[in-house]
């Protein structure tokens, strides 16, 4: 019986490296936001694996925002090199959840000292199609 993990990875860092927001003067208390979510996955040195993950608003007049998100997994695995397969499927079956929180909060926590009723975003129920 193999012992090993099906996604043997850990987060290693997480860094947030853009940030916009724009808004209308006058915003009423509930509102819709289409959101977009742009996937990138790099597999820069063994044993990194390196996540990037855009979340933005689509086209509103009301508010509009772009966040960006790296992280960076370790493979913790028996394996000796990349296989790219096994990153992939982890990238779109754990690691976007894993970074999908911290973004999602950023965006409710400037929308709050924005003025802004913070954002009801729902955590998509998958990533397969970013």
């Amino acid at each position: 019986m193999n012992s090993e993990m099906k996604y043997p990875f850990q987060l290693k860092n997480m860094f947030l490296t853009s940030l916009s927001f724009t808004r209308a003067n006058e915003i009423s208390s509930t509102i819709e936001i289409p959101i977009e979510i742009g996937v990138q996955y790099i597999e820069p040195k063994f044993p990194l694996v390196q996540v990037n993950m855009k979340i933005s608003s689509g086209e509103s007049a009301l508010i509009n925002f772009s966040t960006e998100i790296v992280g960076l997994f370790d493979y913790i695995g028996s394996q000796n090199t990349y296989d790219t397969e096994l990153n992939r499927e982890f990238v779109f079956e754990k690691g976007l959840f894993m970074l999908w929180p911290f973004g999602i909060q950023m965006i409710r926590l400037i929308t709050g000292q924005m003025g802004i009723t913070p954002l009801n975003i729902q955590t998509p129920t998958s990533f397969a199609g970013s």
